[in-house]
C-alpha cells in the first residue's frame, strides 16, 4: 500500500521562525513550483510578491495584524499571492471565482515544495490590503488573497507566551466521516 507523502503529512504551520535567510536557489525552486501548477483553461492567474528586503519587510509588517505580526517579524520572507481578477472569464453556469482555486493550487504547489526542501510556510489571514499593497507597489485590477510567512522552523521558547500557547497545541484534523462522502452526500467514503 502506498504511503501518504511525507510532505503532506508533515506540514504545518509554525510561528517560530530563524531569521537565518532563504538560499536563493531555494526561492527560485519555490518560484517553479509555484509556476507549474494547474489552473482552469491554464489561464495562470497567480502572482506572487516575494520580499526579503529588511526595508519592504519592515514595511510590511505595519500590514500585519498584531497577533500575526508577534512572531511574523522574524520570518526571513514574506510573500503574497496575488490574483489577475481579469483572467477569471468564467464560461459555464456554476460562475466560482475560479481564480481563487487556480492561486490556492499554485500555493499549495510552493508550500508542499517548501516542506521538500526543509522550509516551513504559515499562511495568513490576518492582515490589512492597503498597507501591504502600498509597500509592494501592488496595482489595482490584482488582487491580494494571502500573506505568508516563509523561512527554515525556530525555536518556540523564542514566541511570546500567547503564540507559544497556539504553537503548543496538537496538530488535528477532522475524522474522513465528517467531510468525505461517495456516490451521494452523507454516504461515508
Amino acid at each position: 500500500m502506498a504511503d501518504l507523502l511525507g510532505e503532506i503529512a508533515n506540514r504545518k504551520s509554525p510561528r517560530a521562525f530563524q531569521s537565518r535567510p532563504v538560499e536563493e536557489d531555494k526561492i527560485q525552486l519555490l518560484l517553479q513550483a509555484f509556476q507549474w501548477a494547474p489552473s482552469s483553461y491554464n489561464k495562470q492567474p497567480w502572482r506572487i510578491v516575494l520580499a526579503t528586503n529588511p526595508h519592504v519587510l519592515a514595511q510590511m509588517h505595519e500590514g500585519i495584524m498584531t497577533g500575526n505580526r508577534r512572531w511574523a517579524v522574524k520570518a526571513p520572507v514574506l510573500a503574497v499571492i496575488v490574483s489577475q481578477i481579469a483572467a477569471d472569464d468564467v464560461r459555464h453556469d456554476n460562475a466560482l471565482p475560479y481564480f481563487l482555486y487556480d492561486c490556492g493550487q499554485a500555493t499549495m504547489s510552493l508550500v508542499l515544495q517548501a516542506e521538500h526542501m526543509g522550509l516551513r510556510c504559515h499562511q495568513m489571514a490576518g492582515w490589512e490590503q492597503g498597507p501591504i499593497r502600498e509597500a509592494l507597489g501592488i496595482p489595482e485590477g490584482e488582487q491580494p488573497i494571502v500573506l505568508m510567512a516563509i523561512g527554515y522552523e525556530g525555536d518556540i521558547a523564542d514566541l511570546d507566551e500567547r503564540s507559544r500557547e497556539k504553537e503548543m497545541l496538537p496538530r488535528t484534523r477532522k475524522e474522513l466521516r465528517e467531510f468525505a462522502f461517495r456516490d451521494r452526500w452523507g454516504n461515508p467514503a
